[in-house]
C-alpha cells in the first residue's frame, strides 16, 4: 500500500526549509517563537514532499473533496 501514495523528495526546497530552520535558530532566543518556527517549518516540509494535489489524484477520495471545496470556496464560486 505504500508504494502507493505519492511522496517525492524535493531537494533544493528541502534544503531551503532547513536553512531557513538553522537560521532562525541562531537568531531567535526565545524558546517559544523556536517551538512555533519549528512547527511551521514542519508543516510546510510535509507540504513540499507530499503535495495535496498528488494525494487527491491519486490516493485519497478525502483530500479530493476538501481539496475540490477549498478550491470552490476561494473562487467564491459556490459559497
Amino acid at each position: 500500500m505504500t508504494s502507493l501514495l505519492p511522496f517525492r523528495w524535493h531537494i533544493a526546497e528541502v534544503l531551503f526549509i532547513v536553512a531557513a530552520g538553522v537560521g532562525h535558530r541562531v537568531v531567535v532566543t526565545s524558546a517559544r517563537e523556536r517551538r512555533l518556527a519549528l512547527y511551521a517549518l514542519l508543516a510546510l516540509l510535509v507540504v513540499t514532499v507530499w503535495p495535496m494535489g498528488d494525494i487527491a489524484s491519486n490516493v485519497s477520495l478525502t483530500a479530493a473533496t476538501i481539496q475540490r471545496l477549498s478550491s470552490c470556496c476561494w473562487s467564491r464560486h459556490c459559497c
